[in-house]
């Protein structure tokens, strides 16, 4: 049993790690001029989606668009690029989103313009590492992520059953 458990560990020990789940914050409360600017990421593999959630007090809808580059890290491969233009509204407050297609599992360089969108200048820039992960479990691993719980289970309806037969004369 302990070499299972040794060789489960060893071959999901990168998975453990990997990001699995709902949008996270790359970057919180970035001042620029008289805004703020909050990007959340979900860096799922073929589909990273980025979302933009600029703050300020005389900011409308029309004023910003948003510029999303990213390339590997360490690397200057081709740069993937994606534009956020047209605003959602939600409770007063505007977002915008972007969606990059990964091809690779690594750590990315996340480069996020922030423009002004009368005149196309730049406002600012700047670059965050993110971990791309694939978007969630494939088969295999969901398969030995129940097998304990179907484990479990069969212990205890052999252990139900060995207990009905045992009260029975």
């Amino acid at each position: 049993m302990k070499y299972f458990l040794f060789l489960f560990f060893s071959f999901f020990a990168s998975t453990l790690f990997a990001h699995e789940g709902p949008p996270f914050p790359i970057l919180v409360d970035h001042k620029f001029g008289e805004y703020k600017l909050s990007v959340w990421a979900d860096p799922d593999t073929e589909n990273g989606t980025f979302t933009f959630y600029p703050e300020g007090e005389n900011l409308k809808k029309d004023d910003l668009y948003f510029e999303i580059k990213a390339h590997p890290q360490g690397r200057q491969e081709p740069i993937l690029k994606s534009t956020a233009l047209i605003p959602t509204e939600d409770k007063g407050r505007y977002s915008y989103t972007a969606t990059l297609p990964f091809p690779t599992n690594e750590t990315w360089d996340i480069i996020v313009v922030v423009k002004n969108k009368q005149n196309g200048d730049t406002l600012t820039s700047t670059t965050v590492p993110v971990e791309v992960t694939p978007p969630g479990p494939n088969k295999t691993e969901f398969v030995v992520y129940t097998l304990p719980f179907l484990l479990v289970a069969f212990i205890w309806v052999r252990v139900m059953i060995h207990k009905r037969r045992k009260k029975t004369p």
